[in-house]
């Protein structure tokens, strides 16, 4: 059935993966979905690669025609090997294209899908790339490699479009049906902190009408203090970024607290200072005054763009002015000037107020913790706004941005980044959605 379906369109598939998905056990999703892929575009290949938790790695999830299973280490943790070999377990390193150690062929083809969020016709000439997005959330990579050039690889490249969006949310419903795409999809076992961090976080990307955000924590496989959260709901984005005092395990039950807190003062309809008022009240309820988070906590009128802010303690808020990489400087970055309360747990609910948050459309909220400003390189120097202004010059969008802060950080670290550092952007008003694609997008027809 090459070409969909009965009746050759691409459309066809669609019905087919949905009811095929949903008929599995969730575990067994993602080879569904290659299973009806694959035939469907008259493939004689079909993947599924998943992004890591770093953004840094591609993982095989799923093959067809089936394939062994990925080896595995002691703890669980992945084996590493070539990712072009064919009994490699499909990891593609997500460097950027011109700098050494780029992953070439197949693997180089799916890591440019995922960073530029378009179809690539890998070196061979006959493997279509097609990125795995839902509401800009970036999950992975569908790849089929066509019988022969020209038709075949056109008729492939119809149905990895059509099929991705739907692949997309087929994948993130099984993975709250399953451990096993979960544990697939890491590089590194999890801390105990860091499956409590993780396990309460929101997707750490969204694009949408108005609005395109992403947020990234590193160590993302030891992560204890950090956390972030957003919600979009009518016309009202909502923002938190929250760091804990302290580490390991008392500093992520603080953390989690804290945001349970605000949430359910959030969604019981309070205002910022009353959510920053509950969560103070909740965490010296638990420890007597021993545990203090800072904290972020913002309010956006979708329709006004309009913006309010309340800052306890001494989370960094910075605006990102209006500018790109095809600017002479990239736009210029500073630290914003607010009212500053003390940290959640610290009392004195009244020195926490709303203040005016002065983002213009076009301009770009970052949140950073501590970890990030702060962040020591072997010669002592802190990495400060520079370094994160020089990070966020290299984003081609908003999306792309913490991952590529996290990678100046980790290098700036000497490799090893030991304190939680999470980065946050987030842009809002007219035309956000227009900005960049919202899902995949090609741009000239593979094969073509």
């Amino acid at each position: 059935q090459r070409g969909g379906g009965p009746d050759g369109s691409p459309g066809e598939v669609v019905p087919s993966l949905v009811a095929q998905g949903l008929a599995v056990p969730a575990w067994r999703t993602p080879q569904a979905l290659v299973e009806v892929v694959g035939p469907a575009a008259g493939a004689v290949r079909a993947e599924l690669l998943l992004v890591d938790h770093q953004l840094v790695e591609l993982h095989r999830l799923a093959c067809w025609p089936s394939a062994a299973p990925d080896a595995r280490g002691a703890g669980g943790e992945r084996e590493r090997a070539d990712p072009e070999a064919a009994d490699g377990d499909g990891v593609a390193h997500l460097v950027d294209a011109d700098e050494e150690g780029a992953p070439g062929g197949t693997a180089g083809a799916a890591a440019l899908a995922f960073r530029e969020q378009r179809a690539v016709l890998a070196p061979d000439g006959l493997t279509t790339c097609q990125p795995v997005t839902v509401r800009g959330h970036r999950l992975g990579v569908l790849l089929a490699e066509a019988p022969a050039p020209g038709a075949a690889v056109r008729a492939c490249a119809e149905v990895l479009a059509a099929a991705a969006p739907a692949a997309a949310l087929l994948l993130r419903q099984a993975a709250e049906g399953s451990d096993d795409v979960e544990v697939r999809r890491r590089s590194h076992v999890f801390s105990v902190a860091a499956e409590m961090q993780w396990d309460v976080l929101p997707p750490t990307e969204h694009r949408g009408p108005g609005v395109e955000l992403a947020a990234l924590v590193e160590p993302a496989y030891l992560a204890t203090n950090d956390l972030f959260d957003w919600a979009v709901d009518d016309d009202v984005l909502t923002l938190a970024l929250l760091e804990a005092a302290g580490e390991g395990l008392a500093a992520a039950r603080a953390a989690d607290l804290a945001l349970a807190a605000v949430r359910h003062a959030r969604r019981c309809g309070m205002a910022l200072e009353e959510q920053a008022a509950t969560a103070d009240d909740v965490l010296r309820h638990r420890s007597g005054g021993h545990e203090r988070v800072g904290a972020v906590l913002v309010r956006v009128d979708l329709r006004t763009g309009g913006a309010s802010v309340v800052v306890a303690g001494e989370v960094p808020v910075l605006l990102w002015t209006a500018g790109g990489p095809d600017d002479a400087d990239g736009g210029a970055l500073e630290e914003l000037d607010l009212p500053r309360g003390p940290a959640l747990g610290d009392g004195d609910a009244d020195d926490r107020s709303a203040a005016p948050l002065p983002v213009a459309a076009g301009e770009r909220l970052v949140l950073a913790s501590s970890g990030v400003l702060e962040a020591r390189s072997p010669e002592d120097r802190p990495f400060g706004v520079a370094g994160l202004a020089e990070g966020l010059r290299r984003a081609v969008d908003v999306l792309d941005a913490p991952r590529l802060v996290a990678r100046a950080v980790t290098d700036h670290a000497g490799g090893e980044v030991v304190r939680d550092a999470t980065c946050f952007v987030v842009r809002w008003g007219d035309g956000v959605a227009d900005a960049a694609p919202a899902g995949p997008q090609a741009g000239a027809a593979p094969g073509a």
